[in-house]
């Protein structure tokens, strides 16, 4: 009696484990942008709406390369070679404004700035959206469908 309890949780333990690792399987993906550049107006609150996506970072411009020494230097390595990100120049240029008020709020915290800026641009920029941003409800307009 004994070894068929032992058994019965071996194969149950065995199967639920297997079953675990394939539904894990199902959340890992490649790797893609989920939003990027600006589409629309909100009319609410006249700010700009980001664009749904779906594809592969693409590398940035030489002209967005200074703006993203600016606002994201996360994103540059030593080597110099050009990011492949999510975000577009109209973005960046939109981001570099608008980090203005954080930056001086939280200027007396190095720490807390270099954070705040590295959580936006990864969210915004990363070339690895669809890790940690869903889009889950959109509104399609004339055009494109925006987040």
């Amino acid at each position: 009696m004994l070894l068929h309890l032992k058994l019965f949780a071996f194969v149950f333990l065995f199967f639920t484990c297997t079953l675990f690792t394939l539904r894990a399987a199902d959340w890992i993906d490649d790797g893609h942008c989920v939003f990027s550049g600006n589409c629309q107006i909100d009319n609410k609150t006249k700010g700009e709406l980001s664009c749904l996506v779906n594809f592969t970072a693409f590398e940035v411009s030489e002209e967005s390369m200074e703006i993203v020494k600016d606002v994201c230097p996360m994103f540059i390595n030593e080597s110099g070679i050009r990011p492949k990100l999510c975000c577009n120049y109209s973005q960046l240029v939109q981001m570099q404004d608008s980090f203005k008020l954080p930056q001086a709020l939280l200027q007396r915290c190095p720490t807390c700035w270099r954070n705040f800026r590295d959580h936006i641009c990864s969210m915004t920029c990363g070339p690895f959206q669809s890790y940690y941003v869903r889009a889950t409800g959109w509104i399609p307009e004339i055009g494109r469908a925006h987040v």
